[in-house]
């Protein structure tokens, strides 16, 4: 599947998000005031509905609302499945668009990738679709062997 395709089906997973599942999103920052959780729902919806689902300017999102769409992905709670989903279908949106995989590294671990396969279908597809899409990526192979690269050094020492 081409990365055009991947990357269409999750910016139609993130559209169909319901309303409940963006609160959920917001509301993962949970050291923030209701004021702070409004911003991030207000600056998640401008992302997902004015912005295509593409960050196009990390330094300004950096707060709102991609702190919240971080921790949102990084923790599966079965009844906030479809929040867990849309957070991780935007981040690896932006991976694949940007060719940086900076946001992936823990999302490929067993226990993350066994999360998704929790997921109902119309979740789970999109985003393993976008993790093989990763893993195939040249960035995310360039990143792998200076990894490697590096324990081999540090083993010999």
């Amino acid at each position: 599947m081409s990365d055009e395709k991947v990357i269409s089906d999750l910016k139609a997973l993130a559209r169909s998000a319901s309303e409940q599942s963006l609160w959920d999103i917001a509301r993962s920052d949970g050291h923030g005031s209701e004021y702070e959780r409004r911003q991030h729902f207000e600056a998640l919806n401008e992302l997902i509905h004015r912005q295509n689902c593409e960050i196009t300017n990390h330094q300004e999102l950096s707060w709102y609302p991609l702190e919240a769409i971080e921790l949102c992905s990084h923790v599966f709670v079965a009844d906030r499945s479809e929040a867990f989903a849309v957070a991780t279908a935007l981040l690896i949106i932006d991976d694949l668009r940007t060719g940086s995989v900076d946001y992936m590294g823990c999302r490929m671990s067993k226990g993350v990738l066994a999360n998704y396969e929790l997921l109902p279908k119309r979740l789970r597809e999109p985003l393993q679709f976008g993790v093989t899409a990763i893993k195939t990526s040249k960035a995310y192979l360039d990143e792998q062997g200076a990894d490697q690269a590096l324990r081999a050094v540090s083993k010999r020492k």
